[in-house]
C-alpha cells in the first residue's frame, strides 16, 4: 500500500507489541465475504485487501482510535440495482486520506470511479467527486489505485489510464493529455511512469504530476505489446512483447539504454516486467505455442542473467508492498504470496 514511510515504520513497530484482536480479524473477513463485488482483475482485489489489512492494523495499534471506529466512505450515492466497493486508500498522515470507490450497474457491470477523503482518521467521509469516464468493471486498465504525493498532488491509475489533482482531490485531469497509456507505474511517493503503445514512448513525474519529461520508447513501431517498471524514477526496464523478446535497461533516466539478451524463453507475447527494488526485476512472459504457460523470471543484475522461478508457472500481474512482500494469482484462481522480493512463492492455502 501507498502509506508514507514514516506511518508505515510506525505499524511494523506496533502491529508486533499490539497484534490484531482475534474478533476484529474475524469480523473483517465475514464483512469481506458478504459484501458484493464486481469481476475485477485480481490486483485490483488483492490491492484492497491490503489496504483493508493495514487500516485494521493502525485501528488495533491505537494510531487512528479515535472516539468510534472509523467508517466505510459512504457518501458516494449508490442507486437502485447499483452496488458499490472500495478499490483503495491512501493516507498522508494519521487524520487525513482519501478512498477510491467504484459504484457499478448489477445489470451490465458498467462502472464510475469516485473518490471521497477523510480529515478525523476515517470517522467520517466526504467531498465524494467522479474521476474519469464509466468504465466496464473487468477492466484492469481503468482506476484501480489511489495514490497522493502531498495534501495537494494525488494520482488515481489503473494499468492503462492515469488522472492527476492538484487541488487536494477536488478536480480530477486525464495525465499527460498527449500520451494515452498502456502501462503506468507508481514509484517513491511523488512518481509515476507511463509507456504508450507500439514504440513504447514515455512520460514520467517525480514531482505529483506538475511537470513531465518525455522518453523515447525502445520497441519497434509495429511492437505488440511493452511494458515498463521502475523502482525510483532513474532506474527503468522495458521489455517489448516481440517475437524475439526485447529487454531494455536505463540507469540515468533515459539518457543511455543497454539492451539485454533474450534469456531464453522465446516467441514471447505480452510480457510484464516489475521491479521491486534497484537493480532487480521480475519477468513473466508467455510463448505462443499452445499450451505452454507463462513463466516467471528473476534477475538481480539489471538483466545480464535471468533464472527462472521454480513452481511460477501462469502468473498474472505481481503486487508489491513496501516491505518486499508480494501477492499474484494463477490461471486457476489461486493466490500466491513471497516475503522475499518475489524469489520464492507460496501458493495459499485457500481462494478467495
Amino acid at each position: 500500500m501507498t502509506l508514507r514511510d514514516d506511518m508505515h515504520d510506525y505499524f511494523e513497530r506496533e502491529s508486533l507489541r499490539l497484534p490484531v484482536p482475534a474478533a476484529l480479524r474475524a469480523d473483517v473477513t465475514v464483512r469481506a465475504a458478504q459484501a458484493p463485488v464486481p469481476s475485477v482483475r485480481w490486483a485490483a482485489a488483492i490491492a484492497v485487501v491490503l489496504a483493508a489489512a493495514i487500516i485494521a492494523g493502525l485501528v488495533a495499534a491505537g494510531r487512528l482510535r479515535q472516539e468510534q471506529s472509523p467508517a466505510v466512505p459512504a457518501g458516494v450515492p449508490v442507486g437502485s440495482g447499483q452496488m458499490k466497493v472500495v478499490l483503495d486508500a491512501d493516507l498522508v498522515d494519521p487524520l487525513r486520506g482519501w478512498a477510491l470507490l467504484g459504484v457499478c450497474e448489477r445489470a451490465n457491470n458498467q462502472c464510475r470511479a469516485w473518490v471521497e477523503s477523510t480529515a478525523d482518521g476515517g470517522r467520517s467521509w466526504g467531498g465524494a467527486v467522479t474521476v474519469g469516464p464509466k468504465f466496464d468493471g473487468g477492466d484492469g486498465d481503468s482506476p484501480r489505485h489511489i495514490h497522493f504525493a502531498s495534501m495537494a498532488d494525488g494520482f488515481v491509475y489503473g494499468l492503462g489510464n492515469a488522472y492527476a489533482t492538484h487541488d487536494g482531490g477536488k478536480t480530477w485531469s486525464q495525465m499527460p493529455r498527449e500520451l494515452q497509456p498502456d502501462r503506468v507505474v507508481a514509484f517513491g511517493r511523488s512518481g509515476l511512469l507511463l509507456a504508450g503503445p507500439g514504440k513504447g514512448d514515455m512520460a514520467i513525474t517525480g514531482d505529483g504530476g506538475r511537470s513531465w519529461r518525455s522518453i523515447a520508447g525502445r520497441c519497434a513501431l509495429d511492437n505488440p505489446g511493452n511494458s515498463v517498471a521502475t523502482a525510483d524514477g532513474t532506474e527503468i526496464w522495458q521489455v517489448c512483447g516481440a517475437q524475439t523478446l526485447g529487454i531494455n535497461v536505463t540507469t540515468d533516466g533515459g539518457a543511455h539504454w543497454v539492451s539485454r539478451q533474450n534469456p531464453g524463453v522465446g516467441n514471447l507475447v505480452g510480457p510484464f516486467v516489475v521491479s521491486p527494488k534497484l537493480g532487480m526485476a521480475l519477468l513473466i512472459a508467455s510463448t505462443t505455442e499452445a499450451g505452454i504457460v507463462s513463466e516467471l523470471l528473476v534477475s538481480q543484475d539489471r538483466g545480464a542473467s535471468w533464472k527462472s522461478v521454480p513452481g511460477a508457472k501462469g502468473f498474472g500481474a505481481i503486487v508489491f508492498c513496501e516491505t518486499g512482500e508480494a501477492w499474484t494469482s494463477d490461471g486457476y484462481g489461486n493466490i500466491w504470496a513471497s516475503a522475499d522480493d518475489g524469489l520464492n512463492w507460496t501458493k495459499l492455502p485457500s481462494k478467495p
